[in-house]
């Protein structure tokens, strides 16, 4: 399908990559912004047309460890495709070697060309997913649904994109099929940062209250998985 608009306008350029910090105190305008860019891959400001950039565009998203979860909107949150929990002294210059230091402080490095990353992908769209491993994947899902602490936030989408993920790592790893193994790597990562959780021991009239604690999550998921038959 041909594009209905064009422009030569460098200001319609977009970046590679948006990185943000402190989205959970954004405004609800800002929100629906981002979640509007990520679905339809395209943006509208003062009648110009910005087209995300091919073959990829990220969004990172820099949360704080205690952020608040519930200022942020469950549909956005359900569109970050992974997340990772790191401590703030993982990117401090005293962690990266001397000579990688330098490389990065005289001029950008770039750690994965296109052509890799386009490899990756179409290897990725031919690895198998067998009969046993889409029934694993279903029975996590329904184990973390049915958790009595879990209020909600998997969606159908949460499956796929733990199915694409896992696809991604097999791909990495120069295997054609899914193991339970990159099943269990990935589950924590796409699940943790959709799910809402019920704080323990509250009063009648906060049986809704939710916990805020970032770890319950990533702690529920991985007690699923603990007790979910894995295929052999």
């Amino acid at each position: 399908m041909k594009r209905s608009y064009t422009t030569s306008t460098a200001s319609a350029r977009m970046a590679q990559t948006l990185i943000m910090q402190g989205l959970d105190a954004a405004d609800e305008s800002v929100q629906a912004l981002l979640l509007e860019l990520i679905t339809t891959k395209e943006l509208r400001i003062s009648n110009i047309k910005y087209n995300i950039p091919r073959p990829y565009f990220l969004v990172i998203v820099v949360l704080a460890q205690n952020y608040n979860r519930l200022s942020i909107s469950p549909h956005l949150m359900d569109r970050f495709f992974i997340s990772y929990n790191f401590e703030e002294d993982m990117f401090s210059h005293s962690n990266v070697p001397g000579t990688l230091h330098r490389q990065f402080s005289s001029r950008r490095y770039a750690l994965m060309k296109h052509e890799e990353i386009r490899s990756l992908a179409e290897n990725a769209t031919k690895v198998h997913a067998n009969i046993d491993i889409t029934r694993y994947v279903r029975d996590i899902v329904v184990g973390i649904r049915t958790h009595p602490r879990v209020k909600g936030g998997l969606t159908a989408r949460c499956s796929q994109d733990l199915l694409l993920v896992t696809k991604s790592l097999a791909s990495l790893f120069k295997r054609d099929f899914i193991t339970p193994e990159l099943v269990t790597i990935a589950a924590e990562k796409v699940f943790s940062h959709r799910l809402h959780i019920l704080a323990n021991n509250v009063n009648d009239d906060q049986m809704e209250k939710e916990d805020m604690d970032a770890n319950i999550p990533s702690n529920i998921v991985a007690e699923v998985l603990r007790v979910i038959y894995v295929p052999v």
